[in-house]
């Protein structure tokens, strides 16, 4: 096991601890579970803001980028719709099935798992993380463009315009790792040389990266309950299903037929799709049921445990084959 695949383990443990530290926080009324959501802004401004920049800043342009930004969107649809099936098959509700939908779609690929492990076990890294950055910007904009219209369709009425949230989702201080993103890329095309050396030196990507896990996942330990998490068990397996098995298949048979068609990609860009096929559930899934008042607690449940279902099975076939 090289060092950063170690590095990356630790990380793993490091999101953990934070998380469980949240949930400690609030059972022991230490903080509050309300100040989840100004912890969660703050680390998506400050934190997760730059990593966007820095990543795009030093992003190899070319053909591969349109790749992945044509290829994160068919990756979200296809498990969405495999989901909806078994959602019906294993008589989810109405709520359920949005959630369910939303848990597929969203995958955690940004950069305190998947592009980070991409980071961690593909060569060269700095190019790989840019790519796993890459490739979740796109399901930034996928997210807003086509699953809040399914959100708001499971949701009650009363959730509010949807052409008002999707105005405003682009115009919020939440939208700034988009903005930044767009900034280093400007950066890139300008020709500004990136300070490599600099952050490597000082471990500024490293320090980043550990701290925004850290502001995101004590923010879930606060809101998180242990309440029904087992009373729900068909919807774990189902979404693990979908995730670990059904998830991978299709972005390896996508590769293939990408080969099929023509269509050509650097090896990189193929091992990133391919990684970050294994990816559990995100966050993202979370703040959308609670953006459209679906059940944000059983979204919660089943982030926790398809993260740590991830960590058992699938995470070490992932290092075996990659790394």
């Amino acid at each position: 096991m090289d060092d950063r695949t170690a590095k990356f383990l630790w990380f793993m443990f490091f999101a953990f601890a934070c998380f469980a530290l949240g949930y400690w926080a609030r059972r022991h009324r230490w903080i509050l579970e309300e100040r989840s959501r100004p912890i969660h802004l703050h680390t998506l401004v400050w934190l997760w803001s730059p990593v966007t920049l820095l990543a795009f800043w030093s992003l190899d342009l070319g053909g591969d980028v349109l790749v992945l930004v044509f290829t994160q969107p068919i990756l979200m649809v296809a498990p969405a719709g495999v989901m909806l099936v078994v959602a019906l098959l294993i008589g989810c509700n109405r709520d359920q099935k949005g959630v369910m939908i939303l848990s597929a779609a969203l995958s955690n690929h940004g950069f305190t798992l998947g592009a980070y492990l991409c980071y961690a076990i593909l060569e060269p890294a700095d190019d790989a993380i840019a790519y796993g950055i890459a490739y979740v910007i796109s399901m930034q904009l996928g997210m807003v463009l086509i699953f809040y219209p399914i959100a708001k369709h499971f949701g009650p009425e009363d959730s509010g315009s949807l052409r008002k949230l999707i105005v405003g989702s682009f115009l919020t201080v939440r939208a700034m790792p988009m903005y930044t993103a767009l900034f280093g890329l400007g950066l890139n095309l300008g020709g500004v040389a990136y300070p490599r050396a600099f952050i490597h030196e000082f471990y500024l990507l490293d320090v980043l990266i550990f701290l925004g896990a850290a502001g995101a996942n004590f923010g879930i330990g606060l809101r998180f309950r242990f309440g029904d998490s087992f009373s729900i068990w068909k919807l774990h397996g189902g979404l693990a299903l979908v995730q670990f098995v059904v998830h991978p298949l299709l972005a390896w048979g996508l590769v293939g037929l990408y080969g099929v068609m023509g269509i050509t990609m650097g090896p990189l860009v193929r091992d990133v799709i391919l990684v970050e096929s294994f990816i559990p559930v995100a966050l993202n899934a979370v703040i959308v049921s609670n953006l459209f008042h679906l059940d944000a607690r059983t979204a919660s449940s089943l982030w926790l445990w398809n993260t740590i279902l991830f960590c058992v099975g699938p995470l070490w076939l992932v290092l075996y084959w990659f790394a």
